[in-house]
């Protein structure tokens, strides 16, 4: 079975198990596809009915279920959640409304060790917003910053970013140090 055309585009996340599970969306819905390594389809799971989602991102937890964020690109910028089972049922979904307007896109959703949900995006204003969600869906705390976070990554439960400065961020969204990038030129390693 081929994905269907993605309105929302795709993205993919890799499984411990060596598969890989893809999120797409069209205007039927949101669905999840996960694949072997030589693309054969092993399942198909349609999570959700919403039609106006986009910027979907996904990831999994260390139990095997998935997380995926979607960004509801209309006036009020809401953020909107799924939460999976192991085999891709839904566990709940949730709206995140942004009281200032403010989110412009989700760049990247990570999980901790405690599988807690990070979503990081920019905001129209300039700046980087992060908000953790429990595993249960309940919002625990959000934060705004005035530097660009480009791609981040946890280590343990200490989330790493990177845009213009390197940024160290615990787990209660404390940052706990932001350092600028060298703008010297350095030698580059051959491989």
């Amino acid at each position: 079975t081929d994905p269907p055309y993605a309105g929302g585009g795709y993205d993919m996340v890799r499984c411990e198990n060596g598969t890989f599970t893809i999120v797409t969306s069209n205007i039927n819905g949101i669905y999840l596809y996960n694949i072997d390594s030589d693309g054969n389809v092993n399942w198909v799971q349609k999570v959700s009915t919403s039609q106006s989602i986009s910027t979907l991102k996904p990831n999994i937890t260390n139990n095997g279920s998935y997380f995926i964020a979607g960004y509801y690109n209309d006036i009020q910028n809401k953020i909107y959640v799924i939460k999976t089972n192991s085999n891709a049922s839904i566990a709940w979904s949730n709206i995140y409304y942004n009281t200032s307007n403010d989110i412009y896109n989700i760049k990247t959703i990570l999980t901790d060790q405690n599988n807690n949900l990070y979503v990081t995006g920019p905001m129209n204003s300039g700046g980087t917003f992060i908000y953790k969600i429990n595993e249960a869906g309940f919002w625990i705390k959000s934060i705004k910053t005035s530097d660009y976070f480009g791609n981040s990554t946890i280590n343990g439960n200490s989330i790493f970013t990177v845009g213009n400065k390197l940024t160290k961020i615990d787990s209660s969204l404390n940052i706990v140090w932001a350092r600028s990038l060298p703008r010297q030129s350095y030698q580059v390693m051959s491989t």
